[in-house]
């Protein structure tokens, strides 16, 4: 490229630049304060005799964005005709980056004749090289996302185009009548070919989708009239080819729909008067055909996808013309299809010429011309329309019921039902189920041996077979898959393990063929053997000569002793004791445990008399879980994995009962990993009754306050430890009291020398009293008094020290047995000692 000098544009210049490039792209801003402060900066520098819009750098024009420091070719005045779009420019000593070329910028330029994109440059937009009549070359840098609209459309004599690796869509009209391109490559990550893309390019013969190509999308008229376009291999990835995709490319022979394509929108093959031959990739994705898809073409023979549902639907503009206008000799429609309406006086085969069409579903018809062979379901809409029309009719039902039984000596025997009374078979086997099948032979009727099926597991499928009248093999639809179903191969399910009764046992057996269940007696016997005594079990199932199976299998099960079941888990004085329901048969019963946590353990072995076992080996606070196996004549049962489970709470060790004022006081010792403990009171021989309950393994006392008034009544008290559920034992006799209330005391008084009187209120429950007293307030070194009768009621106290005070409680008792029971000590009195 020539450089030239830097220069400044005069206001006549601008006009001229302006009104070649307006409407101009201009770059999006912050805000409209910024865009004018952009233009003040630019008018600062512009000559004092005229204004400008923007500098030219080596005759391109550009549009500067300082926010972003960015700038958009907008024109091109200079002389060069193959030009390069440069990278970026610099205006008032700053350097920006060119990122896109305007709407329009090169319009109707009839002297480039290439433009080569530096990179950095990611849009062009709408028009911008339209009608550059001169233009032969273009090559994009791989930066470039985007085109807009009919970005290169009339450029006439555009030969050679080399498009960015980054761009995701071919735009609408980008190529429109470049009648001069022979050859487009497009980019892998094209994922649309938009409307007219390539529109009247008459010279195109070439369009190139590599395997790795992302295309999903042919668009609207994309290849209109590029008549010299012959084949084309579309992109793996086409999803749709959209109406009139490819309409009047007179030059296509041939065409391959990939198997993702859903859907064939109408006209989209219209006038594609060489196209002989169509081909759709399997399993196609195939769902619609349009109207007129295949209008005027050539094609003689045509067999249309399995899952293609509808031909031309009803909101199509006009029906009967999907195939018409071609000299078809045989069609092939598919058992999916559920809707067409490409039938009629104009219809796709309706002339009169010998033709055969083979319907695979049962769908309304009309008339196909004369001369028609049709192959279709018995007693279908196809059969009916067939005897409406007067064409002759073939069934093409798949046989039903086919049975393959190994016959030994490497035969095999196949038999299925009739479809009809004299029909032709053919038989068809493979080594693999989904595998490829080939014919192996014919028959009348509806039996054949094989008798080269040796010792090789085959699949077979049988269809009716006709010879139309091109010399062809018209085939009917295929039986299900048969094989010889030998229960060797079968699966038995486990029969679980069985108690031991005595008897003989005969548990049900469940047996499957490739996730069928059989049924007993229609598809097998069972037989059993050694299924009395402990130990295994033979069963045999053999499959019945009146079925499809053949051969036997074997399996068994265990009968053993019955694992017993731990009826309950309870804490004790001296452990954890367990019981269990006795079962036939034992000999020995083995205990199991395990700590929180831990794994199982056998702990003892106990003779079959046994029902229950106490672990005096555990500790307190600690959960265990037990279980149980029998044992029998070697064998031994299973034990129970998730057992019974119980914390062990060992018994509190009860101290003293005491009575207080406000009632009676039960001490014990704390127990290991209790949560709180349980108190319990009775009288006499009387059950125990719940009296409270207090928490905290550390609560070793409780009052009972309820029995406070109950002055000469003998109780007795237990208490039990608990944590949750689990609950521990209590002291089966408990500790014994009997409620004393203290006597009400006086005050004493000093009546004599040395001496004090002291009076108390009778206690008609008690035996007798004691008298206390001390010069101390705590008591120490106090001195008692015994007093034997309840009925005495003063006590004069003598020897004391003079000018002394002295301190007086009391309190009553009352012997039972051995044992003495006290009340509590009255408040004291004092007085001092005077005389």
């Amino acid at each position: 490229m020539k450089r030239r000098k830097r220069k400044k544009v005069t206001a006549m210049g601008l006009a001229v630049v302006m009104a070649a490039t307006v409407p101009m792209q201009v770059f999006a801003t912050e805000g409209v304060e910024e865009n004018t402060q952009v233009n003040e900066q630019v008018n600062e520098q512009a000559d004092v005799t005229g204004s400008a819009v923007g500098e030219q750098t080596e005759g391109f024009s550009f549009q500067f964005d300082a926010t972003t420091g960015t700038a958009a070719v907008t024109g091109y005045t200079g002389v060069d005709t193959a030009i390069v779009i440069p990278a970026q420019t610099v205006k008032g000593g700053i350097t920006y980056k060119v990122t896109s070329v305007a709407e329009r910028a090169f319009y109707n330029n009839d002297s480039i004749i290439s433009v080569i994109f530096e990179g950095g440059i990611k849009n062009i937009g709408n028009s911008a090289f339209e009608h550059c009549d001169s233009l032969q070359k273009v090559e994009l840098c791989d930066s470039i996302e985007s085109m807009g609209e009919g970005v290169f459309s009339g450029c006439s004599q555009l030969k050679e185009v080399r498009l960015s690796a980054g761009l995701k869509q071919i735009s609408n009209r980008a190529f429109s009548g470049c009648k001069n391109l022979k050859e487009i490559q497009i980019p892998d990550a094209v994922e649309l070919i938009n409307s007219w893309s390539f529109n009247n390019c008459t010279s195109l013969e070439k369009v190139v989708f590599s395997n790795s190509s992302m295309c999903k999308k042919i668009g609207s008229q994309a290849f209109v009239r590029c008549t010299a376009l012959k084949n084309i291999m579309l992109s793996p990835l086409t999803e749709r080819i959209n109406e009139k995709a490819f309409y009047e490319c007179s030059n296509i022979s041939s065409i391959v729909i990939p198997r993702r394509v859903s859907y064939i929108g109408e006209q989209a093959f219209e006038n594609c008067t060489s196209l002989s031959e169509l081909q759709f990739e399997t399993p196609s994705a195939l769902k619609q055909i349009g109207n007129s898809a295949f209008c005027n073409c050539n094609l003689r023979k045509v067999e249309l996808p399995e899952g293609l549902e509808e031909i031309a639907p009803e909101q199509a503009t006009w029906t009967g013309r999907t195939f018409f206008n071609n000299p078809i000799q045989k069609l092939v429609l598919p058992r999916t299809l559920k809707y067409i309406t490409a039938f009629g006086t104009t219809g796709i085969v309706s002339n009169d010429e010998q033709k055969v069409v083979v319907i695979k579903s049962n769908i309304r018809i009309n008339s196909f011309g004369k001369n028609t062979e049709i192959y279709g379901l018995l007693n279908s809409q196809v059969q009916q329309g067939a005897q409406n029309y007067g064409y002759s009719f073939f069934p093409i039902d798949a046989p039903s019921g086919l049975k393959v039984k190994d016959m030994n000596n490497n035969t095999v025997k196949l038999s299925w039902n009739a479809v009809t009374a004299v029909a032709k078979y053919k038989i068809l086997r493979s080594s693999a189920e989904n595998g490829v099948y080939q014919e192996i032979g014919q028959v009348q009727g509806t039996e054949y041996i094989d008798k080269t099926a040796g010792n090789t597991k085959h699949y077979y499928k049988v269809c009716l077979t006709y010879t139309d009248w091109l010399g062809e093999t018209v085939d009917g639809l295929e039986s299900n898959v048969g094989y010889v179903k030998d229960l060797k191969e079968a699966v038995i399910d486990k029969i679980p393990d069985a108690d031991y009764t005595g008897g003989a046992v005969t548990p049900g057996v469940t047996v499957r063929y490739k996730g069928k269940v059989l049924k007993s007696g229609q598809d097998y016997t069972v037989s059993y053997k050694n299924n009395v005594n402990l130990g295994t079990a033979k069963v045999t199932v053999t499959a019945l000569s009146s079925s499809e199976y053949c051969g036997m299998k074997e399996t068994g099960f265990l009968i053993k002793v019955k694992t017993p079941t731990v009826t309950n888990v309870e804490n004790t004085a001296s452990g954890t004791n367990i019981k269990w329901g006795k079962v036939i048969g034992a000999e020995q019963y083995y205990i199991y445990r395990k700590a929180e946590n831990g794994k199982w353990s056998k702990i003892a072995t106990v003779g079959s008399s046994k029902d229950s076992y106490c672990d005096t080996s555990v500790h307190s606070g600690t959960r265990y879980s037990y279980s149980v196996a029998a044992y029998a004549n070697g064998w031994t049962s299973p034990y129970d994995a998730s057992g019974k489970t119980l914390r062990y709470l060992a018994q509190p060790a009860l101290n003293s009962v005491e009575n207080v004022s406000s009632g009676a006081t039960i001490k014990w010792k704390k127990v290991k990993g209790a949560a709180g403990y349980r108190i319990y009171r009775k009288k006499g021989s009387s059950a125990w009754q719940y009296v409270a309950a207090v928490s905290g393994e550390n609560t070793k006392t409780y009052t009972d306050k309820k029995v406070k008034s109950k002055n000469g009544e003998t109780y007795f008290y237990t208490v039990c430890a608990y944590n949750g559920n689990d609950k521990g034992t209590y002291h089966r006799t408990g500790k014994k009291i009997i409620r004393l209330t203290a006597p009400a005391l006086n005050n004493p008084v000093n009546k004599a020398a040395k001496k004090l009187e002291v009076k108390w209120k009778k206690n008609n429950k008690a035996a007798g009293y004691q008298v206390q007293y001390s010069t101390s307030k705590k008591f120490s070194g106090a001195k008692t008094l015994n007093i034997k009768s309840k009925n005495t009621t003063k006590k004069t106290i003598s020897k004391l020290k003079k000018n002394k005070k002295y301190y007086i409680r009391i309190r009553s008792y009352k012997k039972s047995g051995k044992t003495t029971y006290y009340s509590n000590w009255s408040s004291k009195k004092s007085k001092k000692i005077t005389k």
